[in-house]
């Protein structure tokens, strides 16, 4: 009888269930994270080598009352993970953020010759990382955010950034003159 199941492919090996049942796995778990059925159906085929239909993992993964246990538990285990990872934090973010601009806005040496050193400002990619800044800030439609500063305070940034402006200018005068 057992031959007979081999053969005809019902009854598998133990290293056959098991590589099933991770296959199974990472399917519960891509769904977890939130992938549609045609990116799992990709990540099938490249990954796993497994051609499959959408029909089969909606009927059997999305609907079906075996798995959804599993997905559900893997992903209120991956959303409570995130929230413990630093980058999910606002604050850490803008911090990331800051230090690149602050880095950019730096004079690097570019190069040493006979005749002095050549500096250089890598601002290549700092509207880039403001804008970021700002859609982190306001969100993606660009909201304002309310604060109560006077006009005192405005105009004590905007002498503050003036002088530094200035600063940086007189800085690359006397190094290029």
């Amino acid at each position: 009888m057992v031959k007979r199941l081999k053969k005809k492919g019902r009854l598998k090996s133990p290293q056959e269930e098991s590589s099933n049942r991770q296959y199974q796995f990472k399917i519960c778990l891509w769904l977890a994270l939130g992938k549609t059925t045609s990116q799992i159906i990709a990540l099938l085929q490249e990954r796993l080598g497994i051609k499959t239909t959408p029909q089969n993992i909606d009927h059997n993964y999305r609907h079906g009352k075996k798995w959804k246990k599993i997905i559900q538990y893997l992903r209120t285990r991956y959303l409570n993970n995130i929230a413990h990872m630093p980058i999910a934090k606002k604050a850490y973010r803008l911090a990331m953020l800051q230090e690149s601009i602050e880095e950019a806005l730096t004079w690097h040496v570019k190069s040493k010759g006979r005749y002095g050193t050549v500096y250089e400002k890598k601002i290549g990619n700092v509207p880039q990382l403001v804008n970021e800044a700002r859609k982190e800030i306001e969100g993606e439609k660009g909201v304002e955010i309310h604060q109560h500063i006077t006009v005192e305070k405005k105009e004590e940034k905007i002498a503050k950034l003036r002088r530094y402006y200035s600063k940086a200018e007189e800085r690359s005068a006397s190094i290029t003159g």
